[in-house]
């Protein structure tokens, strides 16, 4: 069975795609309302600051659906770190799928 992740950052670039599960997937481009992608958490170890989602009543996001295997999605568990944590939320073609989610939003 597979899952469906809203992917809103890197996890919608095929060389990551490769790099992760060792294969390419085809999303479905879709959105979601209510949220906003901010980029305000800086890692010290590498200085990279990283995107996140936030709620923000006027806000959307655009990503891309994409289908994973369960063994694919535990790799991608250790990619995204414990920062973050997979929730459930539809899409707005209504399509209710995962999405990677900072954990103090939650």
């Amino acid at each position: 069975m597979e899952i469906k992740i809203f992917c809103y950052g890197t996890l919608q670039e095929p060389s990551v795609q490769m790099e992760l599960i060792g294969r390419t997937i085809e999303g479905q481009i879709d959105s979601i309302e209510g949220w906003i992608v901010v980029r305000d958490y800086i890692d010290i170890s590498d200085g990279i600051a990283y995107p996140r989602v936030v709620e923000y009543p006027k806000g959307c996001v655009y990503g891309q659906v994409l289908s994973f295997l369960p063994e694919e999605v535990i790799l991608i568990d250790e990619y995204e770190t414990d920062m973050y944590k997979r929730i459930y939320i539809n899409t707005k073609s209504g399509e209710l799928v995962q999405i990677y989610a900072p954990i103090e939003v939650l």
